[in-house]
């Protein structure tokens, strides 16, 4: 396995009461340290204790927790009365009740839990003692109370903690406010269901994504001030500040306004509803509420930048209603120049080929979970590197990559260092796409329309077979099932290969479409043929299954397409204007249904065609472009990584949930 690991948020806050200045804590109280992370092979090992709605499975013995200090401001008013919950992520299955961690011993209880109140100041203060792993991932609820217009029960807050503050930690200190909610309603999105729901499958990979999508606020806001960042902590990424304090700003124009009679509320809370639509389930509070948006970014934007206008509580903020409320955050760095197709490991690392290059041959780029540069400035590097652009990791971690300029395939370790080249007789010319079957050798397509074949390698890239016929010509896709059917698109038609390389029944498979662009499987083992006419055509064992279309007059070329672990379809997308300066980010549900609205979400590549596209453990969609890589946060369902994972217990299909 790589030693690359996935850096968790761990508090090394100030351990002295706050007081009360404009700003109750030190900027030195808000430093970080970075932690190792879940490795992949762990697995769940004890039982979270505690008293509250439920219990949950956590990976180490529990240990004592610290007292938590901390205030609730809404915008520039401190926050009176408020209910605060120290709540767990729950690790028995999504869409079961977090874990309260305190019990009536903390002063108060209700159906949620033990909680404490805010002082007249908008201090609170959890007692220690209450139990927990340390690697359990913790999080703030605070709800009601009185910002200055009367108590409202619509006020919702939230903010990450991450890693349980243990005997190993310094006491914490946090500063809660409608920044620090919109962080963590994105940042754990593909977790949660509302404020008191946010949980996961007990199953390596999902503790592994659910650890790094409770790190990923960091990436967001500062924890100790509540104040959004303009760049991640690391430096290389471009945080959209003005927007995340747009949406704080929503929700404080609820909290703010007077507490009865209240249309703010009464709008946020009808039209921010669990399925965007105005048949939806209303969330109880502003929390859910921003929950709801990160789920729904495209939905019923207008009516919500109104709620605030230009009124701006958080500066810089919104001065008009953006297309959506999606938060996509851009990074540079690691040897990104010209990146092509990217994907994500176990750990949740980010792997993209870069067809050039900082020395113009091409590189390999590793960045962490929350976007940092594992890899060097150069990238990793090899000779035998010929303008890569496929990428395939294997199921320990190693990455082949397909130099499409070099008539080979290049192998690396997972910590970044060449292993092997793997070559066929004759040459396999331009190979682009490849992937891993549940055997774990490696199938790769040419992709110059000349050879028209495919090729089978050993897991160690020993070269195996070569198939022809069958329909293959210029290869698009690549994509293998779980029974290690291997399906290649080219042109119109989608052929299929058994395993051992024999033409499948009735294939090849005729799409509806002059030119396909990719293909992917869901969790149902439908084939999802991406179509350069706005239209996806699905596919079973049998033939041709229907489709869905996404066409509209801003979408006219498909460029690649990813499947989540709730079967819904990521398409990326050229706009039909020109000059193209920016693409579109499609999403389709499983029934053919829009996620996003029908121009798609923005992706600012500044008119640099997109190489390609992933989705990780924690739900974020990743967009390479360029010299950078865009990350729409907690936009997807959460899927299994690598891809080759899916096609192995415990997971059934290329697109499976964690």
């Amino acid at each position: 396995m790589s030693t690359h690991r996935n850096p968790i948020q761990a508090l090394t806050l100030s351990s002295s009461p706050p007081v009360a200045p404009s700003r109750p804590w030190s900027d030195s109280s808000r430093s970080m340290k970075l932690l190792l992370c879940l490795a992949a092979t762990l697995a769940p090992a004890c039982l979270l204790t505690g008293c509250g709605v439920s219990t949950a499975t956590a990976i180490n013995p529990p240990s004592e927790g610290l007292t938590i200090q901390g205030r609730i401001h809404s915008g520039l008013h401190e926050v009176v009365g408020a209910h605060v919950y120290l709540l767990a992520a729950n690790t028995t299955g999504y869409g079961s009740a977090s874990v309260s961690l305190l019990n009536s011993s903390a002063g108060h209880s209700d159906a949620i839990g033990g909680y404490v109140l805010t002082d007249s100041s908008g201090y609170f203060s959890i007692p220690g003692g209450f139990t927990c792993s340390s690697s359990t991932q913790v999080y703030l609820y605070g709800q009601g109370g009185d910002a200055g217009t009367g108590a409202n029960p619509s006020a919702g807050y939230l903010a990450i903690l991450g890693d349980c503050p243990s005997a190993n930690s310094s006491t914490p200190s946090v500063w809660m406010n409608e920044v620090t909610t919109v962080a963590a309603a994105y940042a754990f999105a593909g977790y949660a269901t509302d404020a008191t729901h946010v949980s996961s499958s007990g199953t390596p990979l999902a503790l592994t994504g659910i650890q790094n999508a409770f790190a990923a606020a960091a990436n967001l806001v500062t924890l100790g001030d509540g104040i959004a960042l303009s760049k991640t902590p690391a430096g290389n990424g471009t945080v959209p500040q003005a927007q995340l304090n747009g949406i704080a700003d929503i929700l404080a124009a609820c909290i703010n306004a007077p507490a009865t009679g209240s249309s703010a509320c009464s709008t946020l809370l009808s039209t921010a509803t669990s399925d965007g639509t105005g048949s939806g389930t209303q969330p109880t509070d502003t929390a859910g509420a921003a929950i709801n948006m990160a789920h729904h970014p495209a939905a019923n934007v207008a009516a919500l930048y109104a709620i605030a206008g230009n009124g701006q509580t958080f500066s810089p903020g919104l001065v008009a209603a953006p297309s959506d409320f999606t938060l996509a955050i851009a990074f540079t760095g690691g040897g990104l120049t010209l990146a092509s197709q990217p994907a994500v490991d176990a750990n949740g690392n980010i792997w993209i080929a870069d067809s050039n290059g900082p020395s113009g041959n091409g590189a390999l780029v590793e960045l962490n979970s929350l976007g940092a540069p594992l890899s060097p400035s150069s990238g990793f590097g090899n000779a035998s590197l010929s303008s890569p652009d496929g990428i395939a990791l294997d199921s320990h971690g190693n990455v082949w990559v397909a130099n499409l300029g070099g008539n080979s395939l290049s192998e690396f370790s997972s910590n970044g260092i060449f292993a092997t080249t793997a070559t066929a007789p004759g040459g396999p010319l331009f190979p682009q796409n490849m992937a891993f079957d549940p055997n774990g050798s490696l199938w790769a397509a040419s992709s110059d329309g000349v050879t028209s074949s495919l090729m089978k390698f050993s897991a160690s890239g020993v070269y195996q077979a070569t198939y022809t016929g069958n329909g293959l010509g210029l290869s698009d896709g690549l994509a293998i099932d779980r029974s290690g059917n291997v399906w290649v698109s080219q042109a119109s038609n989608v052929s299929e290969f058994t395993n051992a390389g024999v033409a499948a029944a009735n294939s090849p498979f005729f799409s509806n479409a002059n030119s396909i662009k990719n293909l992917a499987f869901d969790d149902t083992s439908r084939l999802w043929v991406l179509n350069d006419n706005a239209s996806v055509s699905l596919m079973g064992e049998g033939g041709p299954l229907g489709g869905y279309t996404y066409n509209t007059a801003s979408n006219s070329s498909a460029l690649a397409q990813a499947l989540d672990g709730a079967g819904n379809d990521w398409i990326v997308s050229a706009p039909a204007t020109f000059p193209v300066l920016s693409y579109n980010l499609m999403g389709i549900t499983s029934s053919g249904n829009l996620l996003s609205s029908s121009n798609g979400y923005t992706v600012n590549t500044g008119g640099v065609t997109p190489g390609g596209m992933a989705i990780d453990g924690s739900g974020n969609v990743w967009i390479t472009g360029g010299n950078q890589v865009f990350e729409f946060l907690g936009a997807a369902a959460p899927v299994a990584t690598p891809v080759a994972a899916n096609l192995t217990k415990p997971y059934a299909a290329a697109a499976s949930r964690p």
